[in-house]
């Protein structure tokens, strides 16, 4: 009996130490030179319920709404990285009281401006390739300083295990939100196991969402709740592929004594092609 039980304590033992950890984010992490991210985010939302309130009436109605966004980043040095928001496709239509209103895309701020990301004295600065950008679109570009030069800050600098369960950073959830007031704070992520996907070593990872925020632009209140499977490479520290199934809400102030509540269901499909030169 003594022979099993000392059997097993170094079976567990030796299992414990040979556990291996994965690290799926570093700070100021810059992939190899040469590495070209081509990036392909699809979104679906059909028939989201909406309220509107005005001027003491109430119309009820539903919302449907499409886009694809293309961009492109290339490494140029370990301190220098051009980024390029090649496209953004929208659609939307809304049927209020029985009535359709379609709503075509329009441009998006930066849309087909190359971008440099400069690391100087331990800080990334971004300015334009080409024209210089206007007051708006400097806006615009800094808001893109945290996404792109530290990408995947909700995974944590912490080296995980296959099957270890942990929450994402309050940073990440503002990487998430963009530029709003956090008021729930939930995602929980879990290293489901490690595979080759696209030719790459991979970590497929469950994300259980459930986040809300306040922006401050607007006054809106935004929120998303859902789950994602996503495949993050280990060499390159880019999300592979994400698919995620999420509800998303949003409620507030839509204009002078005007007031909305939306809600629905809809997919999120991003895919990055990675390319080493």
């Amino acid at each position: 009996m003594k022979l099993i039980t000392t059997a097993l304590l170094v079976s567990l033992s030796v299992s414990i130490a040979c556990a291996k950890e994965y690290v799926l984010y570093k700070k100021g992490f810059v992939a190899p030179v040469g590495t070209v991210v081509e990036s392909k985010t699809e979104s679906v939302f059909k028939d989201m319920k909406m309220k509107m309130s005005a001027q003491g009436m109430q119309m009820d109605g539903t919302m449907s709404q499409s886009s694809t966004k293309i961009e492109n980043l290339t490494v140029i040095s370990p301190t220098v990285v051009e980024y390029t928001f090649i496209s953004n496709k929208e659609e939307a239509s809304m049927v209020m009281n029985g009535q359709e209103n379609k709503m075509p895309g329009k441009p998006k701020p930066l849309e087909g401006k190359p971008l440099i990301f400069e690391l100087k004295a331990g800080e990334w600065n971004v300015r334009a390739k080409g024209d210089p950008l206007s007051e708006a679109d400097k806006i615009e570009a800094k808001k893109l300083i945290s996404p792109i030069t530290n990408s995947g800050i909700y995974y944590g600098a912490k080296s995980r295990e296959v099957g270890e369960t942990w929450l994402a950073t309050e940073e990440g959830v503002k990487e998430l939100l963009g530029d709003s007031k956090i008021t729930k704070s939930d995602i929980k992520l879990t290293i489901k196991e490690i595979l080759e996907k696209d030719g790459l070593k991979c970590a497929k990872i469950e994300m259980l969402i459930d986040v809300e925020g306040i922006q401050k632009d607007s006054g809106m209140t935004l929120g998303m709740k859902g789950s994602a499977e996503v495949y993050r490479s280990l060499k390159y520290l880019t999300d592979i592929e994400v698919k995620a199934d999420v509800t998303m809400l949003a409620s507030g102030k839509a204009g002078a004594g005007a007031s909305m509540n939306m809600s629905g269901a809809g997919t999120i499909l991003e895919t990055n092609s990675v390319k080493a030169k």
